[in-house]
């Protein structure tokens, strides 16, 4: 399943119409059409400076030129980070379970891995790993399951391809400072671990909310609850960031009843890429019809997003 996936998204999103070569340096036009640098440096010098503007070479809008040329467009930092991801599903899926090198010492055979760094590892590096007082809580599996995981995780990716550098499926906000995401939960009762809604692109950035039943106990007496988190999905292995705040909203199916609401204030990163509440609202209550916020099993949690415009290291990675 995932390969027929990741042929599209590298067949589909990841090549630029111009040189049919895959994305150097993606940059965004305002009509959301996504081109390499170097290939709208050479069409605007082509077309010649027509009052500062030139036509896109797929749609043919006429799109302003920045003042300091095409290196003010924004950066797809969307398609960067898929393409990061694709990679790395090649990679994964050309190596045999027992021949995947250890990340860090670049030379022993992994037979383990992180999960939460997604690095596969030696068993001697595996040691120092877990010795180490940042990832001593890491959980280590072994190398087979990992590449299961990132596999799965790549291919999970399907109802965010996009075709011809802009995607149907997607809610695209990308020139904007602000978006909304909707989720549609149904079989709420029946969930019993995260869901994710799509993505909506705000700053060319993919963001997700994220749901799931969080159990906890007070006065040694257990209680279930709704978490409810907003995630910035770019790419893990970048340097990144983005400044956003946002207002996440379970929205009430009946008339009268308040809409239930909480906002956040969060720096995201490839290391902290997600912020919310573990006690949104109790499930109980939730699943209570009579609360308003429940009908025919289904939930409906929105958030408004507001993010700065994202920042990148001094290497120019996402």
């Amino acid at each position: 399943m995932a390969e027929p996936i990741l042929s599209k998204i590298s067949g589909d999103f990841l090549e630029c119409t111009i040189c049919l070569e895959p994305f150097k340096d993606p940059k965004a036009l305002p009509c959301l059409h996504t081109f390499c640098e170097g290939c709208l440096k050479k069409v605007v010098e082509q077309q010649g400076d027509v009052e500062g503007k030139f036509p896109c070479p797929t749609c043919r809008a006429d799109t302003v030129l920045p003042e300091d040329g095409v290196a003010g467009f924004r950066n797809n930092f969307y398609v960067q980070s898929l393409s990061d991801t694709v990679q790395a599903h090649k990679s994964l899926v050309g190596k045999d379970n027992e021949r995947v090198q250890c990340g860090v010492c670049k030379v022993e055979v992994a037979h383990l891995g992180c999960v939460p760094c997604e690095e596969f590892l030696c068993d001697e590096c595996a040691c120092a790993h877990h010795r180490a007082k940042r990832t001593r809580s890491h959980e280590i599996i072994g190398s087979a399951d990992l590449k299961e995981q990132l596999v799965t995780k790549t291919a999970d990716k399907e109802n965010v391809v996009p075709g011809n550098n802009v995607d149907e499926g997607i809610q695209v906000e990308e020139s904007h400072a602000e978006g909304t995401i909707r989720f549609t939960v149904d079989n709420f009762s029946k969930v019993v671990e995260r869901k994710f809604s799509p993505v909506v692109l705000i700053h060319n950035l993919p963001w997700k909310l994220c749901m799931q039943p969080y159990y906890m106990s007070y006065a040694q007496l257990p209680s279930k609850n709704l978490a409810v988190s907003l995630y910035c999905v770019a790419g893990s292995r970048s340097l990144w960031s983005c400044h956003a705040s946002a207002e996440l909203r379970l929205i009430p199916v009946l008339r009268g009843v308040e809409t239930i609401s909480r906002t956040l204030e969060h720096t995201f990163c490839a290391k902290h890429r997600g912020c919310g509440f573990r006690q949104f609202m109790s499930w109980r209550d939730v699943c209570n019809p009579q609360k308003g916020y429940i009908k025919d099993d289904t939930i409906i949690l929105e958030a408004v997003v507001k993010a700065d415009a994202p920042r990148v290291n001094s290497k120019g990675g996402l």
